[in-house]
């Protein structure tokens, strides 16, 4: 039992589950306003190439690195899921998530 009278697995359950809600949400955010920064992008380079092409690789760097922490924000919600659900993963070996 942890001090909060919860068991290991419930508090690695609880924060597993609070990290991924604190990830995704900032992370939709970020995903929701790219493809304005995409479109402005666009619009700019109609009139400098060199900055348009800049820009492009530094979204495409950003959306490269968004899809990795939403990879892992996934994995994270999934293992809150496992340890809320699977009662036999009390005492599993990490490997098993």
């Amino acid at each position: 039992m942890t001090p909060h009278g919860h068991t290991l697995t419930e508090e690695l359950a609880q924060l597993a589950g609070e990290l991924a809600h604190h990830v995704n949400s900032p992370l939709a955010m970020v995903e929701a306003n790219m493809g304005a920064l995409e479109r402005l992008c666009d619009t700019l380079g109609q009139h400098d190439p060199a900055a348009h092409a800049e820009l492009k690789e530094i979204l495409e760097d950003v959306r490269a690195g968004l899809l990795q922490l939403g990879g892992v924000a996934r994995r994270v919600s999934t293992l809150s899921y496992r340890l809320t659900h699977d009662d036999h993963l009390l005492g599993a070996p990490f490997s098993n998530f």
